[in-house]
């Protein structure tokens, strides 16, 4: 994955009740701390662009990095099993959520 699309993934994963679509700005500030983890450019106004298309609505960054993420999951482990990892619409709640048990993952630094 991107710098970007781990962010994403992250988020995410940080939030296993889901985030909704029209909600991503609440979480602008996290997302920026995930991508400032991962960035490793030192173009501050690209940086800054990344995060404020991500977390406009109306604009297609986040959907576009969900697709990614998604496809690259399939690549990797295969369409049964991707279902667990890919960020997915929840259409019981309108929220996009991984449905992976958070109790099963560790994050090594």
């Amino acid at each position: 994955l991107t710098p970007l699309e781990k962010s994403v993934y992250h988020l995410f994963m940080n939030h296993p009740k889901g985030i909704q679509a029209n909600c991503i700005s609440d979480v602008k500030q996290e997302l920026t701390d995930l991508y400032s983890t991962f960035f490793n450019g030192n173009n501050v106004a690209n940086f800054n662009n990344s995060i404020n298309n991500l977390c406009d609505y109306l604009n297609p960054s986040m959907q576009e990095k969900v697709s990614s993420i998604k496809r690259k999951i399939i690549d990797s482990v295969g369409s049964n099993m991707a279902e667990y990892y890919i960020i997915e619409k929840d259409n019981s709640d309108d929220k996009y959520k991984i449905k992976l048990d958070r109790h099963l993952v560790n994050f090594i630094e």
